[in-house]
């Protein structure tokens, strides 16, 4: 690894003010101008090693975007991301190569994730090809095969000359996660892995990503809408709502003691989740606003169940309870 990021410290990846802004596509001003569509809105964040962050909210929060960030795929609009203490830009710079190795991101749809004319060989092959040339032909199928192994998917040689579409869901999206760990990450986004598979797969996979975690000590960005799933893979949840982070802290105390009304709505509505305590349910109300000037009170206003006046006019700040648990609500102690 390359002199860039080799300085180990105990976080692996912070995030300051991160701000990922889109042009709307309709003119939304009186004058006709274009505004912003803010997609992620001045976010912190910091992920140390070997621990799985959760992300939870409703579709269209900028959890996706955020991943996206992270892994450079996309470019923040204002903000900075830092890897073991310095700047990607930075490490991009120096050695963009290193970068793609110890960052990878893996998605939601494992059928849209690979090329339907390539076996699953070449397809897993293909970043040993790119950044590892010091190795032979032999020790890349070996390292292949061996992974696959890890994974679940055995024997190996049973795969290896099989096309995606021969698969089932499962098993791609275990091929897409273990192509993600060839290279062996310190840090990886895994967007929504489970979704979109059968309820059956669904702990078996959930159950391999934990196993490479612990394995090889990477340290993950968990995005999920459904909290049970993040309860129990994750060490530390944050809560997003309209691009910005809402409440953030140890899962368990997340889970169990919501702060946010936003989270206490969230948790209220999920049928699937083992609370301790009886929880009666809070109907949010309306859709999620536009994101385009949401401003200049607290988000979630509009559609929270204990608002006061001073919600409709000034955004919260933050307020710390507790070590590391953060919620950004005026009414929360």
């Amino acid at each position: 690894m390359s002199s860039v990021i080799t300085e180990k410290k105990e976080t692996v990846l912070e995030v300051r003010n991160l701000k990922k802004f889109y042009k709307a596509k309709t003119n939304t001003s009186f004058f006709g101008k274009k505004s912003n569509i803010e997609a992620v809105g001045g976010i912190d964040l910091a992920i140390k090693k070997g621990e799985i962050l959760g992300i939870i909210g409703e579709s269209g929060c900028g959890k996706s975007t955020l991943g996206r960030l992270l892994v450079n795929l996309e470019n923040p609009t204002e903000g900075e991301i830092f890897f073991h203490g310095i700047s990607i830009q930075e490490i991009l710079q120096k050695n963009e190569a290193e970068f793609r190795k110890t960052v990878q991101m893996v998605f939601q749809n494992p059928f849209d994730t690979f090329l339907q004319t390539e076996t699953i060989e070449k397809i897993m092959l293909r970043p040993l090809v790119l950044y590892r040339k010091d190795m032979t032909d032999e020790e890349k199928k070996q390292r292949v095969t061996e992974l696959l192994e890890e994974g679940g998917l055995s024997p190996a040689e049973d795969f290896l000359p099989r096309y995606p579409h021969e698969l089932s869901g499962g098993q791609l999206q275990r091929i897409s996660i273990l192509r993600s760990m060839l290279l062996n990450p310190e840090f990886l986004v895994v967007d929504e892995p489970v979704s979109m598979l059968d309820v059956s797969v669904r702990a078996d996979v959930i159950n391999m990503i934990l196993d490479l975690k612990k394995r090889y000590h990477t340290s993950i960005l968990f995005i999920s809408h459904d909290i049970s799933v993040v309860r129990y893979v994750a060490d530390r949840i944050a809560v997003m709502y309209l691009g910005k982070i809402v409440e953030e802290g140890n899962a368990e105390e997340v889970v169990e003691h919501p702060m946010h009304p936003y989270t206490k709505a969230l948790i209220s509505n999920c049928m699937s989740i083992d609370l301790d305590r009886p929880v009666k349910r809070i109907k949010i109300k309306g859709e999620i606003p536009s994101p385009v000037n949401p401003g200049p009170g607290c988000y979630f206003c509009k559609r929270c169940f204990m608002p006061e006046e001073i919600c409709k006019t000034a955004y919260p700040e933050k307020k710390i309870l507790g070590q590391d648990y953060i919620v950004y609500c005026h009414l929360a102690e």
